[in-house]
């Protein structure tokens, strides 16, 4: 068992017509606990629990006629997850190992009001809240390098293909435009894309039997995200 703490940057392209972009900062923490199966310890089950919130800042581009305008704002996402995941590590050298696991992550989130402050025909969007059941299965190759005593240098690459299963993408967001008497009206929301996003990790890090300290990069095809980070893990 033990903590976590880590920063995230998300980068979203969107496929409109304007090509809308979107880059989310995001700091999280949590506990988690493991559970062994086997005598070895190559069975396990981690179950964790943790918060985060997020600052994103997005460019909206948008067609008028045959003119591509744009307008600009921020707002502050927050909320609280927790994840099953069931993992099977085979060693297949000394230093080399494969994991395959399997995972369930339910998250709970809401964004506070959006007020675009640059560009034209600016909007302001009511705050609102989601919920996400994200099934995942996948497999991680792992390699270690020894440092010092009990102290390794741990490089892996993993693939995965999750699926979203709950409410993200929400039909019932309401906004105006700013700067003006309108009333609110509803935006039209996109149907859940329920095909799946693959994806690929790739972490370089340092690790002990007490601390563990990571620099991660990814990819995800849905969305066309690309993710940074760093994270820290201690062990108690």
């Amino acid at each position: 068992s033990g903590w976590y703490a880590g920063y995230v940057q998300n980068r979203f392209k969107f496929k409109d017509i304007g090509k809308s972009k979107e880059t989310q900062n995001m700091i999280k923490a949590g506990i988690y606990n493991t559970k062994s199966f086997d005598d070895n310890g190559s069975l396990q089950w981690t179950i964790s629990g943790e918060g985060f919130v997020g600052q994103n800042d997005m460019t909206r581009r948008f067609l008028v006629v045959d003119e591509i305008f744009k307008a600009k704002g921020n707002y502050y996402t927050y909320g609280a997850g927790l994840k099953n995941e069931i993992s099977k590590e085979i060693r297949t050298t000394e230093r080399t190992s494969i994991r395959p696991y399997g995972a369930l992550d339910i998250e709970y989130g809401r964004f506070t009001d959006i007020k675009e402050k640059d560009g034209e025909v600016r909007l302001e969007v009511k705050g609102n809240d989601y919920y996400s059941i994200k099934p995942e299965v996948g497999v991680e190759f792992k390699y270690k390098q020894p440092m010092a005593v009990k102290t390794n240098l741990v490089a892996s690459l993993g693939v995965a293909y999750e699926n979203e299963l709950g409410k993200v993408a929400d039909g019932e967001n309401k906004a105006r435009v700013r700067f003006t008497e309108a009333d609110y009206f509803n935006i039209r929301g996109e149907k859940e894309d329920r095909k799946g996003n693959f994806k690929a990790d790739f972490k370089l890090g340092i690790e002990n039997t007490r601390f563990g300290v990571t620099f991660n990069a990814g990819y995800d095809t849905k969305g066309e995200n690309i993710r940074g980070g760093i994270g820290l893990r201690v062990i108690y």
